[in-house]
């Protein structure tokens, strides 16, 4: 067990800075295990990990596991900086900031998740377009009728790929 912030986030890079992927998902692993210390003084070292790995398979182990859940413990402080991170030059921390929203149920802000979405919608790459529609299925889990109006009114922002995603589950909503 790290004793205290910095331990952890050397601890955690020690780790990635090994050669092999495989030691990677170890630190990413490490990160999670760790909660009390996922927190926005430890979003400097998400970001390098996600810029360093660049890689849908670690970037979204960390938007969603990590970087998720300072979002959504630290909403009022993190709120600024997934705001920066949506415009990005990065694309794999413009992914962040989509995936970000993920696990966060009844305490999503659509207001900022559908405002992510649409300015990430223009978008033709493939990682965006799916983490958009991602992110719309899950938050439609919880809040079917936001997402389908979101996505009636969006329909010709939204590339197919995030439209076929988001309202995956939407069919099996109509049904309850």
């Amino acid at each position: 067990m790290p004793a205290d912030q910095k331990s952890y986030e050397s601890n955690v890079l020690a780790l990635w800075r090994l050669p092999y992927r495989e030691e990677q998902y170890c630190a990413i692993a490490y990160a999670r295990q760790h909660p009390r210390f996922i927190t926005p003084s430890a979003l400097w070292l998400y970001e390098r990990m996600i810029r360093e790995g660049a890689w849908w398979d670690f970037v979204d182990e960390i938007a969603v596991n990590l970087v998720g859940t300072v979002l959504g413990n630290f909403r009022a402080k993190t709120r600024p900086i997934i705001e920066r991170w949506c415009d990005d030059p990065d694309m794999w921390i413009r992914r962040t900031a989509l995936l970000a929203h993920l696990k966060h149920k009844k305490e999503t802000e659509a207001a900022q998740l559908f405002d992510h979405c649409l300015r990430r919608s223009h978008e033709p790459e493939f990682f965006i377009r799916k983490a958009i529609g991602w992110a719309l299925r899950e938050y439609s889990k919880t809040n079917p009728r936001a997402v389908r109006a979101f996505l009636k009114k969006n329909r010709q922002r939204l590339s197919n790929l995030s439209y076929a995603e988001g309202s995956k589950h939407l069919a099996r909503a109509n049904s309850r």
